[in-house]
């Protein structure tokens, strides 16, 4: 009954600032200014994080992520249309004496107005817009490098998002099997006035493992995640800025042959509401309902089988939790950015109240080098 009563709120109550988490802080997104034609730059992508989930359930285990993030890049504006980008990513974990990750990076991006075509590093994570049972905030400060194709449409009323990213390469007689994940993001604009808009988000994930080369006997797996679902946001005046509500249908279909019923597929409902006030302040409270749902890059709190190093195995074909999400973002100067937030949830299934915490530090600095003799494409 309770439950109920949480969902009919939600659905009634006007109440958001963004449909999912505000993750402006970790974004960073490329454009071509005409006047910026033929020149060399200098930029670097640096985010100092802290995430402390104090969690002791069965489905995820509790964790401290505390560590940075390091992109210096050379960047060559190749014309009116074409990016060029070259660096280095470095991740460092704190109590880790060894860097943790070291990766070239490399991206040929086209550029049309608002529209960009990606080959190589891709903008990865959370640019992709996902909502939290889609993509898990945790995996962009564990796992952020994504490496493929990227298409970013963005119309006067559609934005989308479609990427494939190559998790795994083999090679002839390779021991393990091939792993792709990709995925479509997108919202329309159904209806938009001076101070309000209506939106219609459609996303979709898919993984798959396989291959035909390789001499793996494990059998090959397709999963795809989809949400839809619908987002009222309208703009204030005074200390409070803006609300919306939104809802989502969310599910998982597994293609793999020889899946059991249980895994096979699933419903969940998934329900945002809050406001977004002046200074940065945020309050985001979010509801989950699913029945047997297994995420794929999403949040693991969101998930019917457990991901516990401890508790493998363990499955709830029953999950239900409330998130009450506190936020403070704010914009030091162009290009550096802070945010905090505090997270307390209840699961109802245990009835069990447990809690996380989090910072970032972002910035994205880029410096003009030179001119460069023009180069036709």
């Amino acid at each position: 009954m309770f439950r109920k009563l949480i969902a009919i709120l939600f659905v009634i109550l006007p109440a958001l600032v963004w449909g999912q988490l505000n993750n402006e802080a970790l974004t960073y997104a490329h454009t071509l200014d005409k006047a910026d034609s033929n020149s060399l730059w200098f930029g670097a992508r640096a985010l100092a994080f802290n995430k402390n989930n104090e969690y002791f359930n069965k489905i995820t285990d509790g964790l401290t992520l505390f560590g940075y993030q390091f992109n210096p890049y050379l960047e060559y504006h190749a014309g009116t249309h074409f990016v060029i980008e070259a660096g280095i990513y470095l991740q460092q974990d704190f109590g880790n004496k060894n860097v943790s990750t070291i990766e070239p990076t490399f991206s040929i991006k086209y550029l049309e107005g608002n529209h960009s075509i990606i080959i190589g590093s891709l903008e990865d994570s959370y640019n992709h817009n996902l909502i939290e049972p889609l993509y898990n905030y945790e995996k962009g400060l564990i796992d952020r490098q994504e490496f493929g194709l990227q298409a970013i449409f963005d119309e006067d009323k559609l934005w989308a998002d479609v990427w494939v990213s190559w998790e795994t390469m083999i090679y002839r007689g390779d021991p393990k099997q091939e792993e792709v994940i990709g995925g479509i993001s997108s919202h329309y604009i159904l209806k938009r006035t001076e101070k309000s808009m209506i939106t219609l988000p459609v996303q979709f994930v898919v993984y798959h493992r396989g291959g035909q080369i390789d001499t793996n006997p494990n059998r090959l797996i397709t999963i795809t995640n989809v949400a839809v679902g619908l987002k009222y946001q309208r703009s204030l005046s005074g200390w409070f800025r803006e609300w919306s509500t939104e809802a989502y249908y969310a599910g998982h279909k597994n293609f793999s042959p020889g899946v059991g019923s249980f895994y096979s597929g699933s419903d969940a409902v998934y329900l945002n509401a809050g406001f977004k006030a002046k200074k940065g302040f945020e309050v985001l409270g979010s509801y989950w309902y699913g029945k047997g749902y297994y995420p794929i890059i999403g949040g693991e709190l969101y998930s019917s089988e457990s991901f516990s190093f401890k508790k493998s195995g363990y499955i709830e074909k029953q999950r239900g939790v409330f998130i009450l999400r506190f936020f403070l973002n704010q914009t030091i100067k162009p290009g550096l950015r802070i945010s905090t937030r505090f997270e307390p949830y209840y699961d109802f299934g245990n009835r069990q109240f447990e809690f996380s915490h989090g910072m970032v530090v972002s910035a994205n600095p880029e410096f003009f080098l030179t001119r460069v003799k023009k180069i036709k494409f």
